[in-house]
């Protein structure tokens, strides 16, 4: 083994073996807030299946348990599903990517079951609440009305029912007058007819009572039912709206679709919350160390690697001048370095945040050759550079 050979083989060992990552992030205020917002859907999610999977089997408690259980480790993979599926993306891993997409069909599905048909029910219970509403309380104001117009049809009356029926019991009562059974007297012939004319009285008076109970009770029963409140008034003026525009669709209709796009929300929202947060964190500049931390700084050539190339450029080219020592060095480890910062790049999802500095250290350069190696890969269309706040991106180009 020759002595550069020597040399990059122990610069090959001393490497960074443990390199701090640099893909860690912070939350931001809005970062957190999709995480709460992902935590409370996700709640609402798991709530959901969990009293569709316990109902599943009524009666018997070891199938509750295990499909409420089920229900819950749904909840959990859809609301991870998306998170997951970003990062295989961003990572560009293919079987990742089908398995998250897997994932989420099949949690999503489960999910969209166990609460479809309570959403969907929700708001038929509301329709049909409403129309039965609608019917007692039409039916109590017609009641209402009917009463009034025939107590105004009625002529007044001079006393109650049990006044009346106390003059009329005086009256029958009078001597001679036989209770009024035959008139055939002086008596019966005055006070008779009085006693019949307040009949009639006492007649209308009852009457009158009964139509003013049928009023009492309407108007109880109105309040009781209280003030409108119209049901599902969302698609109630979305189907107004469509109207307006030419458009027509039933109002239950609507009603279903609504349903439809309210489970989608609670169900899907808890993983799109979490990928939101996931994108909204800022990346945190970590140092890049090098072990063992007193190995030199000065770049090493890797003329192992490239002194195969050299001779076959030497045979094929006779007529290159000759440059110097230092000159072949500078540009073999040029392209060492451009690899292994390709390497580094590539290890880390082919995206890294760091410092010319800290790259510096970590492969044992300048900063200010960590300028030029970038620049001449970015010239080679090999990666991307973009400068911001937290440091330099270094991205592999696509």
């Amino acid at each position: 083994m020759s002595h550069h050979t020597r040399i990059a083989s122990k610069l090959q060992t001393n490497l960074p073996d443990t390199i701090n990552r640099l893909d860690r992030y912070k939350h931001t205020p809005w970062s957190a807030l999709a995480l709460t917002a992902g935590l409370t859907l996700g709640l609402a999610s798991a709530s959901t299946n969990v009293l569709y999977g316990w109902h599943r089997y009524d009666g018997d408690i070891g199938y509750q348990l295990t499909w409420a259980a089920v229900s819950v480790a749904a909840s959990a993979i859809l609301a991870l599903g998306p998170t997951a599926l970003l990062k295989s993306i961003k990572a560009r891993s293919l079987a990742g990517s089908i398995v998250a997409s897997i994932a989420i069909a099949l949690t999503g599905s489960y999910s969209l079951t166990a609460a479809i048909g309570a959403s969907a029910g929700q708001r038929l219970s509301a329709q049909v609440s409403q129309t039965d509403t609608g019917g007692t309380r039409a039916r109590l104001q017609t009641a209402y009305q009917t009463a009034k117009d025939d107590l105004a049809g009625l002529l007044p009356v001079s006393a109650t029912v049990a006044e009346l029926d106390a003059k009329i019991d005086a009256l029958k009562q009078t001597p001679g007058a036989n209770g009024c059974t035959a008139i055939d007297g002086p008596v019966t012939r005055r006070v008779c007819p009085e006693a019949s004319a307040l009949e009639v009285e006492k007649a209308r008076a009852s009457r009158r009572e009964e139509l003013q109970a049928k009023m009492t009770n309407a108007d109880d029963g109105l309040k009781e039912l209280g003030p409108s409140k119209p049901a599902n008034t969302d698609a109630t003026a979305i189907s107004g709206y469509l109207a307006v525009a030419g458009i027509t669709i039933s109002v239950a209709a609507i009603n279903q679709w609504l349903a439809l796009l309210a489970v989608a929300v609670v169900e899907f929202g808890a993983g799109l919350a979490f990928a939101l947060s996931a994108i909204l964190r800022e990346p945190v500049m970590a140092p890049v160390t090098t072990k063992p931390k007193d190995m030199a700084s000065r770049p090493v050539p890797q003329l192992a690697v490239e002194s195969q190339e050299a001779p076959k450029q030497i045979e094929a080219r006779p007529a290159l001048k000759v440059v110097s020592n230092r000159a072949l060095r500078k540009r073999t480890v040029d392209k060492s370095f451009g690899g292994r910062l390709l390497k580094m790049v590539g290890e880390r999802g082919g995206e890294l945040y760091s410092g010319h500095r800290a790259l510096g250290k970590a492969l044992g350069c300048s900063s200010g050759h960590v300028a030029n190696v970038l620049r001449e890969l970015t010239a080679a269309g090999q990666v991307t550079v973009e400068a911001n706040k937290m440091g330099t991106v270094i991205r592999l180009a696509a």
